[in-house]
């Protein structure tokens, strides 16, 4: 599964239109290519759509990561983007000491079964 996919399937759950879930954060017609899988949002504007739907990043991502831990394929260019954008966000957030945040952010990694590796290259 991919993020555009999930946000789908979230919004859809919270029973909004696309236009609701991205107003004031990108056009209608721009996330609408987000969740057919042909644009990319960044991890600021994914996370501003998650915390204003109040979606927890936890719950957002343990789908897309249980799925991809059980299909044995190698991580996607993209995700390993989004990954990277997380380590940062996480240090982002110890530095300002958001624990909540951070601990958010550390249950993803923890979901993937790598969070040893992750975790020593951002702590």
């Amino acid at each position: 599964m991919n993020i555009g996919t999930q946000l789908k399937k979230t919004r859809l759950y919270l029973g909004l239109t696309q236009e609701q879930f991205s107003a004031g954060i990108v056009t209608e017609a721009y996330y609408s290519r987000v969740e057919n899988n042909k644009n990319h949002l960044k991890m600021k504007d994914l996370l501003e759509i998650l915390e204003r739907s109040q979606v927890s990043l936890y719950d957002f991502f343990e789908p897309i990561i249980h799925e991809d831990t059980f299909s044995r394929e190698p991580v996607n260019t993209r995700a390993q983007e989004m990954l990277d954008e997380l380590k940062a966000m996480y240090q982002q957030a110890v530095k300002a000491g958001n624990s909540k945040q951070a601990a958010n952010i550390k249950k993803i990694f923890n979901l993937t079964g790598y969070e040893k590796f992750l975790l020593d290259q951002i702590e």
